[in-house]
């Protein structure tokens, strides 16, 4: 046999389902949001890789050019060993 609730008790419900479906919401935006954020760093990394290849590269072309030494980053200045 059904029972009828009140009308309190159905609202109460009603209150705790729509509460439920938000957080359910939102755990999915947070995950969604998390794969994206792993993407984002994949692709940095990624980058920053590339970017070290391309500063080994450079050295390399310095040190044919001026002979063994390294870069100074802050001045920029070549330093010989």
């Amino acid at each position: 046999m059904k029972q009828i609730l009140e009308k309190s008790e159905i609202i109460y419900a009603e209150d705790l389902k729509n509460k439920f479906g938000k957080i359910k919401d939102q755990i999915h935006t947070v995950k969604e949001q998390m794969s994206n954020l792993q993407q984002e760093t994949e692709d940095l990394v990624s980058h920053l890789e590339d970017l070290r290849i391309q500063e080994q590269n450079f050295m390399k072309i310095l040190n044919e050019k001026y002979g063994p030494g390294k870069l100074n980053p802050l001045t920029l200045n070549y330093e010989k060993y």
